[in-house]
């Protein structure tokens, strides 16, 4: 049998998805003639759907030593690279591809993939434009432009461009449940349920369409509703959300009971430890989950102003540096109002500006480890083995504030003072940490902590606490760095 039938046969074997007898083949081939280009590259894509990457890049690698313009290969490089977070060999193979075919939309796409991942969206949305360019009916970029434009607070481009994605594909369950949460935010309910059911109607296994439409029903306080959605959906939010609006719609009885089962496999959700300390300190009922029974013992404060070399150098090399970031005003989903903040990874963006403060932060969080090394709580008994720090910069001017939030996907969190205004107004300023939030039933006899901090001060406490600032009237600019312990095991 000639090569020509051999690679007809794994090609076909390929498409029907019999990996394992086109593999073979293609092998037999590269026996035969190991720069077999054809086969070489389909090779590489059959490793890619395995996600074999170290395989895939040995094929494409050899089809670029074959054929140096070929732009296909230097694409899939691209990806290979991405997907392993290899992200300056992921830009320049996707350079390469773009440069031996500067009309290849593909390319620019994955360019804007590759930015997003790195939490550039900036950039990320000049690549999917220059993609929509080339490619107008483009089927995947308008649902990314649209979650792009979203966290960058342009809400009208999000919706023309989640509108554009479902009419070049109605079949994208995705791009409507993007739809709906744009369409939820905006305050427009039954309009996002429309786009939420018509995702599921596309794909009924699409998981986080189940949490968002939960979302909605609570936001109109039909929690029967709402837990009806919670129940199909699995995230660790959905079941904490499912938990409290049990307790909103039943009371405490079902509350309880549902709570138990919990207790057996899910006891470190750091959500139903807010609800489950909110409860025992509203009622009578005893907090049984193990996560962090009372937050408010675990909150630290110190000053690091005395560990910096020359505090007024690093205090001003810092802002300059912040302010020419170009943080989004009040952006969409998050908490801040009247005021910047800065998209991605802050400490991931220039390690070098932040070392010491990172140095700091991380001899901080070991001596507050110590600290409550006695503790019971698995706040402190299960501290994550493997972490990365989260951090972001928050720049709030006149009356700016920061609504009661915790950060379910953090450990610890933790608040840098940069620069404040020496406030003399009350409690402007300040931080209160308290145990309600969102639609919890406010409860002002609840205990709380307030800190009305000033330069250099460094806080630290559990992210499943409530937390929010109050508004100043000072017509000065409020500047901290926040950042989250976040486990990564």
């Amino acid at each position: 049998m000639n090569i020509k039938k051999i690679f007809d046969l794994a090609f076909k074997d390929h498409q029907k998805g019999n990996f394992a007898n086109a593999e073979i083949l293609y092998k037999k081939i590269l026996k035969l003639e190991p720069n077999h280009l054809k086969t070489n590259f389909f090779l590489g894509t059959l490793f890619m759907q395995k996600k074999d990457f170290s395989s895939a890049e040995e094929r494409f690698s050899r089809v670029v030593s074959i054929k140096p313009n070929h732009f296909y290969a230097y694409n899939y490089l691209g990806i290979i690279y991405k997907e392993l977070k290899f992200f300056k060999k992921a830009k320049k193979n996707f350079d390469k591809a773009i440069s031996l075919n500067k009309d290849y939309a593909d390319g620019y796409y994955n360019l804007g993939l590759l930015f997003k991942d790195n939490e550039d969206y900036k950039d990320a949305k000049k690549y999917y434009q220059k993609a929509i360019m080339l490619n107008p009916k483009h089927l995947n970029v308008y649902n990314n432009l649209g979650n792009v434009c979203s966290i960058l607070g342009e809400n009208n481009k999000a919706i023309e461009n989640y509108k554009k994605a479902v009419k070049i594909n109605p079949r994208n369950a995705q791009a409507y449940n993007n739809f709906g949460n744009k369409l939820k935010e905006l305050g427009k309910y039954k309009k996002s349920i429309e786009a939420y059911n018509k995702a599921i109607q596309i794909n009924p296994n699409l998981q986080q369409v189940y949490e968002n439409l939960g979302n909605v029903y609570r936001i109109k306080k039909n929690f029967k509703k709402a837990i009806e959605y919670f129940e199909k959906s699995n995230s660790d939010n959905s079941k904490a959300q499912l938990l409290e609006c049990i307790y909103f719609q039943y009371g405490l009885k079902k509350y309880s009971e549902k709570i138990e089962i919990y207790l057996k496999k899910d006891f470190l959700n750091r959500r139903i430890a807010t609800i489950s300390s909110y409860i025992s300190a509203a009622t009578s009922l005893k907090n049984v989950y193990p996560f962090c029974k009372n937050p408010f013992k675990y909150f630290y404060k110190t000053n690091i102003e005395s560990d910096l070399h020359n505090k007024n150098k690093f205090q001003k090399d810092l802002l300059i540096y912040l302010e020419n970031l170009d943080p989004v005003w009040e952006p969409s989903s998050k908490t801040t109002t009247k005021g910047y903040q800065t998209t991605g990874n802050l400490f991931s963006k220039d390690k070098i500006k932040f070392k010491k403060l990172i140095q700091l932060i991380e001899q901080t969080l070991v001596f507050y480890k110590q600290k409550f090394s006695n503790s019971d709580d698995l706040i402190i008994k299960k501290w994550p083995n493997k972490s990365m720090l989260n951090a972001w910069y928050v720049k709030l001017i006149q009356q700016g504030y920061q609504k009661s939030h915790i950060h379910p996907d953090g450990w610890i969190s933790g608040v840098f003072y940069l620069k404040v205004p020496k406030f003399t107004d009350g409690l402007d300023g300040s931080i209160k940490l308290t145990l309600y939030g969102y639609d919890y039933p406010v409860n002002k006899k609840l205990p709380n902590i307030l800190h009305a901090p000033k330069d250099f001060d460094l806080i630290l406490f559990p992210s499943s606490l409530f937390h929010k600032t109050i508004p100043f009237k000072l017509k000065e600019s409020r500047h901290v760095i926040a950042f989250d312990l976040v486990p990564l095991n």
